[in-house]
């Protein structure tokens, strides 16, 4: 801006267009690019970002204008514009980022046979699922077997027949849980050896 003042001109820079960073929504582990929320502002100035206390997410960073986060929760951002050689510097609001826990791949338990007294470990037949955490497997009800049982990952039964099995990987910081579709594992009788008169 020039303005005339007696015995000469001043010229003093213009204040920018209001600079708006806007909130944003994604899953973990996935990053926010803030350099696409911002709008506004004038002029060539660079544009830095800084994280504000107060959000509820943990590990929250900002490389470059990649903003990431090692939780779920919000994280508080605000940018600024640095200004140039014809506007004053600007800083916006600030924004909530909120990063919500992924889903996970499809965990699946296949379906097998052993024959008796055979066991089952269900852990060679689960497949998929995302993140770091904990397989745990669950009986349910309707199986023709007798006596099915878990201990840690291996199935066993009493009799022939039919188990019913779900797998379920628990989440952990950057997903939430997911269990399986249940799975039919099965118990043959045991083949009757040949013997010699």
């Amino acid at each position: 801006m020039i303005s005339y003042v007696s015995g000469g001109f001043s010229v003093t820079k213009a204040n920018q267009t209001p600079v708006v960073l806007a909130g944003s929504t994604t899953n973990l582990p996935g990053t926010v690019n803030l350099a696409g929320l911002v709008s506004g502002g004038s002029g060539t100035g660079f544009l830095g970002y800084t994280i504000v206390s107060g959000g509820t997410a943990s590990g929250c960073q900002i490389l470059g204008s990649v903003l990431s986060a090692t939780s779920a929760g919000t994280c508080l951002v605000m940018v600024t514009d640095e200004g140039d050689t014809n506007y004053n510097p600007a800083t916006s609001a600030t924004a909530v980022e909120t990063f919500n826990l992924g889903t996970q791949a499809t965990l699946t338990l296949s379906n097998t046979s052993v024959a008796l007294p055979g066991t089952i470990n269900l852990a060679g037949f689960v497949s998929g699922g995302s993140g770091s955490g904990f397989i745990g497997y669950t009986l349910v009800a309707g199986g023709t077997a007798s006596g099915c049982s878990i201990l840690g990952t291996v199935l066993s039964a009493t009799s022939a027949g039919t188990c019913f099995v779900k797998a379920t990987k628990s989440g952990d910081a950057d997903y939430n849980s997911t269990t399986s579709t249940v799975a039919t594992e099965t118990f043959t009788s045991a083949a009757l050896l040949n013997r010699r008169p």
